[in-house]
């Protein structure tokens, strides 16, 4: 599968790698600079390959809150969580954030535990009212880090948003909705932002 912003990827001379059915960037020439870049100013890495699961419907918190190790009902319309999901027995079977957005729940998981992620949440379903949905295709990820990432985020959206990790702020974009979420996963201010994929060709930077 591409990504919703593979021609851009191509255009920009990427050297491409499949990784669970996806043809993503693995560097665009000079890795070491690349990563050098990130790390002084910013960098906006394409993860629209990660998988996407929504949860939508009145029991959605509550029917997580019995899977994870976090505490869901402490969740607001601005403030998610990192958590970890546990089989019957304790063990850790998978771990996401939990980004609130709207009336629903999104998990964002690596593209390689989508499937089992999907199907351990549906096995666990049974008759919460509470909907599953993959929306891996239905929306891209980008993420945007370094320490310079505040500012052009700024320049980008026209408003300056400063988040801790998990912390969400919807908005709209051209008239799409679109959710940033704090994201300080490699020890740098970072946001993640989702939006639908067939905005994401005009969203790239």
């Amino acid at each position: 599968m591409q990504l919703p912003v593979h021609d851009q990827h191509v255009q920009a001379g990427a050297r491409l790698v499949e990784r669970f059915g996806w043809q993503v960037p693995s560097d665009y020439g000079d890795p070491l600079a690349e990563a050098l870049a990130a790390r002084q100013a910013a960098g906006l890495a394409d993860r629209s390959d990660r998988g996407k699961i929504r949860l939508t419907g009145p029991e959605r918190v509550p029917f997580l809150h019995a899977l994870v190790t976090n505490d869901l009902t402490a969740l607001s319309p601005e403030r998610g969580c990192y958590t970890l999901a546990l089989n019957h027995k304790g063990q850790i079977v998978a771990e996401f954030p939990v980004l609130p957005w709207g009336e629903s729940l999104l998990l964002t998981v690596e593209p390689g535990e989508r499937a089992f992620t999907l199907s351990w949440l549906r096995r666990h379903k049974l008759r919460r009212k509470v909907e599953i949905q993959d929306a891996t295709t239905e929306l891209a990820l980008f993420s945007l880090v370094g320490p310079q990432a505040p500012a052009v985020l700024e320049r980008w959206l026209g408003e300056r948003i400063i988040l801790a990790s998990e912390d969400v702020v919807p908005r709209q974009w051209r008239g799409s909705p679109l959710l940033i979420a704090g994201n300080r996963t490699v020890g740098m201010p970072g946001y993640d932002l989702l939006l639908p994929a067939e905005q994401a060709a005009a969203a790239w930077m």
